[in-house]
């Protein structure tokens, strides 16, 4: 299994995944606080706490991640236990959900 820390992506991933800043400028950093759990996610997307348990619980088995600052990061993150949504991958969620429902 390859792990994702110093996986930079390529011209063909970049086509493919959501991206989320860049190189040159870089997002800023992260606290557990700002990562969201599945009630926020539920609120936030108007489903229910139940759903968005269940289709975080698939993105994480399915490993989907995104672009941010031109290295590949997990969507869904796991801390102890928990399953949390990164801030900046509200979109690729978003995408997600849309492609689920059609």
């Amino acid at each position: 299994m390859k792990f994702l820390q110093n996986c930079n992506v390529t011209k063909e991933d970049k086509k493919k995944m959501v991206t989320v800043g860049s190189n040159s400028r870089p997002v800023k950093n992260f606290t557990k606080a700002d990562f969201m759990t599945p009630a926020q996610v539920g609120k936030k997307f108007n489903i229910s706490t139940q759903e968005a348990m269940d289709f975080m619980k698939k993105l994480n088995f399915k490993r989907a991640i995104f672009a941010l600052n031109g290295h590949k990061t997990p969507v869904i993150l796991r801390f102890k236990g928990y399953l949390y949504l990164h801030p900046m991958a509200l979109e690729a969620f978003q995408q997600e959900i849309n492609q689920k429902v059609k």
